[in-house]
């Protein structure tokens, strides 16, 4: 798993809300348009949250260039899960099947042979195919393949480092991958097979999501992942939505207010955990927390 170890900690952090935004979670009109927000209470600015996308595109950079003025102005920064060796290792750990046991065996022949194509096409060689879970082959196929490691959340982790700030992660690794993990393998299988299906489609809804997210268009973003989730099984989707978004959105939001309210904070999560009325923002704004956009200036095109 060596060529991958340096993406696993941050590679849940979009597909986990692709699989799982559905029209149900649309709402607070206020949050459609922006990726950064200022949190305040009253005069005071408790510190800012930033939507991030998984993502190596150089454009990203300007995302990048845009924000560190914020963080650099506060004194933590919090993340939904720690990017550290210990972390990786677990993370690396969850996504194996137990000793003795290989994916085929779960698929069966024919499933098997259609996942392999797809695979070797994302450049999975044999000897990890054979280990991972199923939900961890899923999402690993829903993300384009990493060349530089140089992703957006692990830009902002080494940025906060080298400003030697104190570092929160809002979600232990274990409650970060807990609804993966439940998933019966029934229902796994069914996200397996719908990644293999949609595959080919792939190059074209990131490239859908790159663009409304540089536009700083969260309401885009979500049509976007309506639309994924709608070509899947309803009852699979509305179970993660509940669990990946709606849950893991009010513990999330649980966390940064203990945080914003003793110290000054800059907060990145995954875009989609912010607009909707079970999304971050919303539940913040509900907590007595001002909550306003602030414009970044990005190219889209």
């Amino acid at each position: 798993m060596r060529k991958y170890s340096h993406v696993i900690p941050v590679l849940l952090l979009l597909a986990a809300a692709l699989w799982s935004i559905s029209p149900g979670n649309a709402g607070a009109a206020d949050f459609e348009h922006g990726l950064l927000w200022r949190v305040s209470k009253g005069a005071t600015v408790a510190g800012y949250v930033l939507g991030t996308i998984h993502s190596e595109d150089a454009r990203i950079d300007a995302v990048v260039d845009a924000v560190s003025p914020f963080l650099r102005e506060s004194r933590v920064f919090a993340l939904e899960i720690n990017m550290d060796e210990a972390t990786t290792r677990f993370m690396q750990q969850a996504m194996l099947l137990p000793v003795g046991q290989q994916l085929a065996q779960l698929t069966g022949a024919d499933m098997y042979r259609a996942v392999s194509t797809v695979a070797h096409a994302h450049g999975l060689p044999d000897s990890l195919l054979t280990r991972l879970k199923p939900w961890a082959l899923s999402v690993m196929l829903s993300m384009p393949p990493a060349t530089t490691g140089a992703f957006l959340d692990i830009k902002l982790y080494r940025l906060a480092q080298q400003g030697h700030k104190q570092l929160h992660a809002l979600e232990t690794p274990a409650q970060h991958l807990e609804a993966l993990e439940n998933l019966s393998l029934d229902d796994q299988l069914i996200l397996l097979a719908q990644t293999v299906r949609d595959y080919h489609d792939l190059d074209a809804i990131n490239g859908a999501l790159h663009q409304a997210y540089l536009r700083q268009d969260l309401r885009r973003l979500q049509q976007i992942n309506d639309k994924v989730l709608a070509r899947g099984d309803a009852r699979v989707g509305a179970l993660l939505m509940q669990q990946l978004v709606v849950q893991r959105n009010a513990r999330m939001a649980a966390r940064l207010r203990e945080i914003f309210t003793t110290q000054s904070c800059f907060a990145a999560v995954g875009a989609l955990h912010l607009p909707g009325a079970d999304g971050v923002l919303s539940l913040l704004r509900a907590q007595g927390f001002q909550v306003t956009p602030v414009a970044l200036q990005l190219i889209a095109d």
